[in-house]
Formats: C-alpha cells, structure tokens, sequence
C-alpha cells in the first residue's frame, strides 16, 4: 500500500468520526482553505517517518511508522477550554484504535498557546496532539 493511500485511510476516518465541528472547519493537506473568522477549527497533517524492514525473509516486510497530527484553534480571547475539547474529541478518534491494517498508538497533547498561522495575522489559542501510527505491509 502506498503512503497516498494510507493517508487516505487516515482522512476517510477522521471524517466519518469527526464531530467537533462542521468538516467545512477542517483544514486538509492540499485543499483550499480559509480559517473562519473567530471561530474554532482544526487541521490534520499526516508525517511519515522512517519506514523499517519489520522482519528479514523472502518477502521483506515494511513498517511504515509516522505521525497523525492535529491541531485544533480557537478565539485567542477563549482560552484553552474549547481548544482541548477539539482535542480530546480528535484524540479518541485515533488513540489506541487499529483500522485497516494502521495501528495508532497514545496521544502526544502539547499547548501550543496564543500565535498566528502561518500567512495570517489573526491569532489563535492552539493545542496540537501527534499520535504516531505504523503499518505492516
């Protein structure tokens, strides 16, 4: 499986539980967006890191291994109440679950605080959370 298609595997699930806001309020990698204006929404990345043979045999297995990030942004004037709500709701979407072959691990939760996005100079209250993943192929 390739890495295009276990990212699709990872948004397809993301959308079909994600409940914390509108998709619409969900940022994709290489997809058009527009934060709303002081509103809360999140954006969801997936890094790959270094992939590994998991065993020496005729077929040479692969573990891809990698990292779903979310981040999850709300009014500065807020605080962090809505933002670890999106982040808790993101969280038990992939925190110790299996799906297709993906195996997600814990949560990695990190206050980011009050600071702007990249080509904007709104600011927002941030929380992000990387869950790392790995897949056998």
């Amino acid at each position: 499986m390739s890495m295009l298609e276990i990212k699709q595997l990872i948004e397809q699930k993301f959308i079909s539980e994600w409940a914390g806001t509108t998709v619409d309020k969900v940022r994709f990698e290489n997809v058009e967006f527009s934060p709303p204006d002081n509103e809360y929404w999140v954006s969801l990345d997936i890094v790959f890191a270094n992939s590994q043979n998991s065993a020496i045999s005729s077929s040479l297995d692969v573990k891809r291994n990698g990292f779903i990030i979310i981040d999850c942004y709300g009014p500065p004037d807020d605080g962090s109440r809505g933002t670890v709500t999106l982040l808790d709701e993101a969280t038990n979407i992939f925190e110790n679950t299996q799906f297709s072959r993906i195996q997600c691990l814990a949560s990695r939760p990190r206050h980011i605080g009050i600071n702007n996005t990249q080509g904007s100079d709104a600011l927002w209250y941030i929380y992000r959370t990387s869950i790392p993943f790995y897949r056998y192929e």
